[in-house]
């Protein structure tokens, strides 16, 4: 059998985004780590409990846990090398729409007992695996679970990135977010600490970071607004409603009003802001957003090309036949077949 390494060098290597190793490493009743990996036997697993009291403190007995996982994996030949991410394969657009729809469906938080951090978006679909989680895994790498759906909601499915594997994502995140910037850095703070005592300290942080009292402290930085960032925005927290009676497009967003005034000046003025929502109900001005927005779109994409054609017939017969012009009865059908197909990809 290898011996281990020095704790330095397990740590180096057994966080490196690019390698793990067999088993988990879990905290027993805050006095010991426990290191389990699977036997091969019916499912059963082995375990090694290392306490503080043995190896000199709770951070001692944590690397002794992650020498002894990295000389077990040795042995076993259960090491496995994921991927190394380019950051050249994520362009600053990407990055930007990324960031956009982070601040509306994204989160980031602690594992068990702080050892490391975690984020993910969060997503449903009737039709499988979000394309939008499968574009984040392809750009950041990371993990799709699917959760377990109830009664008649979609079914969910969530992005996750761990560790420093999280690293480029989080990265990007302080750079274009604005809704979670302060989240983003802390989250770089655990990946860059040394002790369980910091890790601790950053845990509350992150914590009291999400209150909503705190996103309504949060200063918009109006020169991170871009039609990217608002294309990611859109997909997490906007929608375009079409019917027969009308239809508008609209931004909502509970925990910081002032992001929706924000966008309506980044918007040169048009729309309005009601409470927790920026709506557009004019077919120019909507047409307008539209045009800015929808190339960067993945989540709603379809959604937009329905209303976009809605909008262009609206804004055709304006042109020729006046504003306030009847509808044909071929018009009439065509109408009501765009209103089919907006409900049909919302329950998509």
């Amino acid at each position: 059998m290898e011996p281990a390494r020095a704790p330095h060098e397990v740590e180096s290597n057994a966080l490196a985004g690019t390698v793990t190793y067999i088993g988990s490493i879990t905290r027993k009743e805050d006095r010991a780590w426990v290191y389990g990996w699977p036997t091969g036997c019916g499912g059963k697993q082995a375990r090694v409990t290392f306490s503080d009291s043995k190896h000199g403190g709770k951070d001692k007995a944590l690397e002794a846990a992650r020498a002894f996982q990295v000389q077990k994996a040795r042995e076993l030949g259960r090491i496995r090398v994921l991927p190394t991410l380019d950051t050249n394969d994520v362009s600053e657009n990407e990055a930007q729409y990324a960031a956009g729809l982070w601040d509306g469906d994204g989160n980031i938080s602690m594992n068990d007992h702080n050892q490391s951090v975690y984020t993910g978006v969060a997503q449903t679909c009737s039709s499988g695996t979000p394309p939008v989680l499968r574009w984040l895994k392809q750009r950041y790498g990371g993990y799709i679970h699917d959760k377990k759906a109830y009664g008649n909601q979609r079914p969910p499915y969530v992005w996750r990135s761990y560790g420093k594997n999280a690293r480029l994502f989080l990265t990007h995140m302080e750079r274009y977010s604005i809704l979670k910037r302060q989240q983003a850095t802390l989250g770089l703070r655990v990946l860059e600490s040394k002790t369980a005592q910091d890790r601790d300290a950053l845990a509350h942080q992150l914590h009291s970071s999400k209150k909503l009292s705190e996103y309504r402290k949060v200063v918009i930085d109006k020169s991170r607004l871009c039609d990217a960032y608002l294309a990611g925005f859109f997909d997490a927290e906007g929608c375009v409603s079409l019917n027969d009676s009308g239809h508008q497009l609209m931004f909502t967003q509970k925990s910081s009003p002032s992001l929706l005034y924000a966008i309506k000046e980044y918007l040169d003025g048009i729309g309005c802001v009601h409470g927790k929502t920026f709506a557009v109900f004019t077919a120019p001005s909507a047409a307008a957003v539209l045009d800015r927005i929808k190339r960067f779109s993945i989540v709603k994409k379809s959604q937009m090309d329905v209303y976009a054609s809605h909008l262009s017939a609206t804004l055709e017969r304006w042109l020729t036949r006046g504003k306030h012009a009847r509808l044909t009865v071929e018009e009439k059908a065509e109408r009501t077949s765009r209103v089919s197909a907006a409900k049909r990809l919302k329950r998509a």
